[in-house]
């Protein structure tokens, strides 16, 4: 199971989306313009990249190692990552999800 976020600067949880494993997340970028998304290298996908400007969102999503050609992305931006990390562990603490 993977829950998928979306949140303010600074840490609200505006709306959350659980899925079974691969799940394409389009629910949650279709409904919204203009966003910073992040995410970890297993969303580094050129479709799913390209899907991400198609919405007028940026994608904040390092490149994966084996890449031949290396992505640039918002360095400042991922650190926010810590932030939504810190969000899953008192999610986990507070409902003992594994």
């Amino acid at each position: 199971m993977t829950f998928h976020v979306v949140i303010t600067r600074d840490g609200k949880l505006i709306e959350g989306l659980l899925t079974g494993g691969e799940v394409h997340v389009a629910e949650l970028i279709e409904a919204r313009v203009g966003y910073a998304v992040l995410g970890d290298r297993g969303y580094d996908r050129n479709e799913f990249r390209r899907e991400l400007e198609g919405n007028n969102h940026r994608a904040v999503i390092p490149g994966r190692r084996n890449r031949k050609v290396e992505i640039g992305y918002d360095k400042e931006t991922y650190k926010k990552r810590g932030l939504i990390e810190r969000i899953f562990g008192k999610l986990k603490e507070m409902w003992g999800v594994t």
